[in-house]
C-alpha cells in the first residue's frame, strides 16, 4: 500500500481533534479542516511546509524536531504530550499531543500522524485556580474555613504552625470563642461582601480575626494576623499619655492650648481655650467650666481692650510657630504674668505662663529701698566727706543684700510649694528647701527618712492611704506633719503617683492650713 493511499484510508476530520500527517523529512503531507481552523491557515498553506518552521514557536522548536526523529527510530516511546502551536496571527495554542509513526508496506518509517485536542483554554482555568489555590497555601498568616455545623474544612501550612491543636480540638479551641454569635453574624448576611473582623487575645499574643462568607460548601473563611506590634504600640501610647497627662495636671506652671481667630484682613481679633490645666484655674482664679471652649472674649471680658499686645504676639506665634517669650501686667486680673508661647501648628497656640506678681512688688520694694539708700548716700556724701567710705561700704554691704533678697525672691516665687518625692515604700528622694523649712529637716536628713513617719496618722490609717493612693494615683487631704521639733502642723496634702523610666514615685505638693 503506497503511503498517500494509507492516508486517504484514515478519517482526518473527527470532530475536535487536530490530524496532521508530517513526513520523516518534517514536510507536511496533509492535515484536517480542524487543524486548518486552529492555525488559520487553509490546507493548501499547510501541505508542503516545514511543519517544525513554521508552525511550532521557535522557543521549542528544536525540541520538538528531535522528539519527533527520536520517535521515528524508536528511541522515543509513543506518548501523550502538551506542547504549542503557532498560529497565523502569532498566537499560540497549547495541544494536547498523540503521535503514532507511520511505516510504508516494506516496514519503513516514513513520516507520523501528530493527533491532539486544543487544551488552551482548560490549562488556563486549571492555572488560575493553582493560583488561586497558592494563595492560602503560601500565605505566611493563618487561613482557616469551617462550614456552618462547625466543622473546619481547610487550614494553611501556616495555621497548623501557629495552632498546632486546632484542627484536634475544634470549636473548643479559644480561637472559636463566641462562635455561634460569629455565625450567626452569616446567616442573615449571606454575601460575598460582607466581613467583619475582631481582635482575640490567645494565650500571650494578640490576634486579628477577619471573618468573610465564602459561597462554595458555603463556609465562612478566617484571616488570622498577629497584632502584638500593634498592641504593644497602643500599650506604649497610653502608657505615654498617662506620664504626660501626670506631669500636665501636676506642673506648677498654667497652661492653655488655643485656637486664633482672625479676621478677614488675617488680624487677630479673638482665640478660643481649647485646653487648660489646674494650675491655670489656681493661678488665674478662673474656673475650667468658665473657660474651656470659649473665646477670651467671653471668659475674660475686656482683653483685648486691655492687653491689645498680647494679640499681637500670639497672632504672631499662631502664624509662624516660632516660639516667644514675655512679662506683661495683665489688667482684667490685675496681676503679672510670664509667659512663654509657642506654634504647636498653624492656628494654634501654646501659652505656658506662671504668675509673677509677688516678684514684681518685691523688685517694685527693692527698687524703692534702693532709691531711697542712694538719696541717703548722696545726702552723706555731701555733708562729711569722712564719712563717704563708710557710707561706700554699706552701699556695698546694702547691694549685696539687696541681691539676696532678689535671690531668694526668685527662690520664694518659684518655689514657694513645699515638695517632696518619694518611692511607692515612702521612702525620701528629693526634697525642695521649702519642704526643709516646713518640717525643719535638712536635705541629707530627709533622705534617710520615710515619708510617713511625719504624718500624725494611725498605722492603720497609713496603710489605707497609700492602698488607696496605688488605686486612685492621685489623693487630697488635710492632715498634720510632725516637724523635727515634733511640733504638729496642719497642713494640705497632694499625693500623685508618676511613672518614669526608673519606675514608679510620689509626687507630694504641701500647703501649711495654719
Amino acid at each position: 500500500m503506497s503511503e498517500k493511499t494509507k492516508i486517504e484510508n484514515i478519517d482526518l476530520n473527527l470532530e475536535d481533534i487536530i490530524i496532521v500527517f508530517v513526513r520523516s523529512d518534517e514536510i507536511v503531507v496533509d492535515i484536517n479542516q480542524k487543524g486548518c481552523e486552529l492555525l488559520e491557515y487553509s490546507k493548501n498553506e499547510v501541505v508542503g511546509k516545514n511543519w517544525f518552521d513554521v508552525f511550532i514557536p521557535q522557543s521549542i522548536s528544536e525540541e520538538m524536531r528531535l522528539s519527533f526523529h527520536q520517535l521515528l527510530n524508536g528511541t522515543y516511546r509513543r506518548g501523550h504530550s502538551e506542547k504549542q502551536v503557532l498560529t497565523k496571527s502569532g498566537q499560540e495554542r497549547i495541544i494536547g499531543w498523540h503521535n503514532i509513526p507511520i511505516k510504508d508496506e516494506k516496514s519503513n518509517l516514513t513520516g507520523a500522524i501528530l493527533s491532539g485536542q486544543d487544551i488552551t483554554d482548560r490549562k488556563l482555568v486549571e492555572e488560575r485556580y493553582i493560583r488561586l489555590a497558592s494563595f492560602p497555601a503560601f500565605n505566611p498568616n493563618p487561613v482557616v474555613e469551617v462550614d456552618f455545623d462547625g466543622k473546619i474544612t481547610y487550614t494553611n501550612p501556616a495555621t497548623k504552625k501557629v495552632f498546632p491543636n486546632l484542627e484536634k480540638k475544634g470549636l473548643n479551641q479559644p480561637f472559636f470563642s463566641d462562635w455561634e454569635n460569629v455565625s450567626s453574624a452569616f446567616k442573615d448576611k449571606i454575601s460575598t461582601e460582607y466581613s467583619f473582623g475582631r481582635e482575640i487575645q490567645l494565650g500571650e499574643h494578640w490576634y486579628l480575626q477577619q471573618f468573610s462568607f465564602m459561597p462554595i460548601g458555603p463556609r465562612i473563611r478566617i484571616y488570622v494576623v498577629n497584632v502584638d506590634e500593634k498592641k504593644q504600640a497602643e500599650e506604649a501610647l497610653k502608657e505615654s499619655e498617662d506620664k504626660y497627662r501626670s506631669l500636665f495636671e501636676n506642673m506648677i506652671n498654667g497652661y492653655a492650648y488655643c485656637r486664633m481667630i482672625f479676621d478677614e484682613k488675617d488680624e487677630p481679633v479673638d482665640f478660643v481655650y481649647l485646653e487648660i490645666n489646674d494650675a491655670f484655674e489656681k493661678l488665674t482664679g478662673l474656673k475650667r467650666e468658665a473657660v474651656v471652649r470659649r473665646k477670651v472674649s467671653e471668659a475674660i471680658p475686656g482683653t483685648k481692650e486691655a492687653n491689645p499686645e498680647i494679640f499681637e504676639i500670639y497672632g504672631r506665634v499662631a502664624r509662624s510657630g516660632k516660639a516667644e517669650s514675655f512679662e506683661i501686667f495683665f489688667k482684667p486680673l490685675s496681676i503679672w504674668l510670664d509667659i512663654s508661647v509657642y506654634g504647636p501648628k498653624k492656628g494654634h497656640f501654646v501659652a505656658i505662663f506662671e504668675n509673677i506678681t509677688k516678684r514684681k512688688e518685691l523688685e517694685q520694694e527693692l527698687n524703692s529701698y534702693n532709691q531711697r539708700l542712694e538719696e541717703v548716700v548722696a545726702r552723706r556724701t555731701a555733708e562729711c566727706a569722712q564719712a563717704n567710705q563708710k557710707l561706700t561700704m554699706e552701699i556695698m554691704e546694702r547691694r549685696k543684700i539687696e541681691a539676696g533678697l532678689r535671690f531668694r525672691a526668685m527662690i520664694l516665687d518659684n518655689l514657694s510649694e513645699a515638695i517632696c518625692l518619694t518611692n511607692l515604700n515612702g521612702e525620701f528622694v528629693y526634697t525642695n528647701q521649702a519642704a526643709c523649712e516646713l518640717f525643719g529637716f535638712s536635705c541629707e536628713e530627709f533622705l534617710g527618712m520615710n515619708f510617713l513617719q511625719l504624718l500624725e496618722l494611725p498605722e492603720k490609717t497609713q496603710k489605707e492611704l497609700m492602698e488607696n493612693l496605688l488605686k486612685t494615683g492621685k489623693i487630697e487631704l488635710e492632715t498634720v506633719h510632725v516637724g523635727k521639733d515634733k511640733s504638729a502642723v496642719p497642713i494640705q496634702l497632694r499625693l500623685s503617683i508618676v511613672k518614669t523610666a526608673h519606675g514608679k514615685f510620689v509626687i507630694s505638693v504641701i500647703h501649711k492650713t495654719a
